[in-house]
């Protein structure tokens, strides 16, 4: 995690380049906006322990006062929490096309693909194992390159932003 975000924010190749910008403004802006769901979170707290509050002290009030402000932090939250999804979404949308672009470059690139080693079970015809001729196969690598860019895109933006949440 810490390696590829390096190659995304401190590459000299991606120094002045608007993907670069981009990662930098999608992280910001997620990270900021975790830092609000979270103080969204421990608001609505401190709203529901004086439900309880006015509800144990038979508190007609003060109970009132805390159903408005239920309802106003609802209003206020909904939208920032919905906000937040789409800003992380856009986070990893970013850095998947970034780094599906760069690895598909650096597969294409020099024509790598011709001197991967594909073992098949014609290569084990002499007497290999065609179990583990079958298990060593690599089956379309540009698409398994793509998909897992995507996995790593996703867990690992989930793994940061849940730091910086839970921090």
């Amino acid at each position: 995690l810490l390696s590829t975000s390096k190659l995304i924010f401190f590459n000299k190749k991606n120094s002045t380049g608007p993907s670069r910008w981009r990662a930098i403004a999608w992280s910001g802006a997620a990270i900021g906006l975790s830092l609000g769901v979270t103080m969204m979170y421990v608001e609505i707290s401190y709203i529901q322990s004086s439900f309880m509050t006015a509800l144990s002290g038979k508190d007609a009030p003060g109970f009132k006062r805390a159903v408005l402000r239920y309802a106003g932090i609802i209003a206020a939250a909904a939208p920032l929490f919905a906000l937040s999804d789409w800003v992380e979404d856009r986070l990893k949308l970013a850095w998947r096309a970034w780094l599906a672009s760069r690895l598909m470059g650096d597969y294409f690139g020099g024509a790598a693909f011709y001197r991967l080693h594909l073992v098949t079970a014609a290569d084990c015809a002499e007497g290999g194992d065609p179990a583990a001729a079958v298990a060593a196969t690599v089956d379309n690598p540009d698409q398994r390159i793509c998909d897992d860019v995507t996995e790593f895109a996703e867990s690992s933006v989930a793994l940061a932003i849940g730091v910086v949440s839970w921090s």
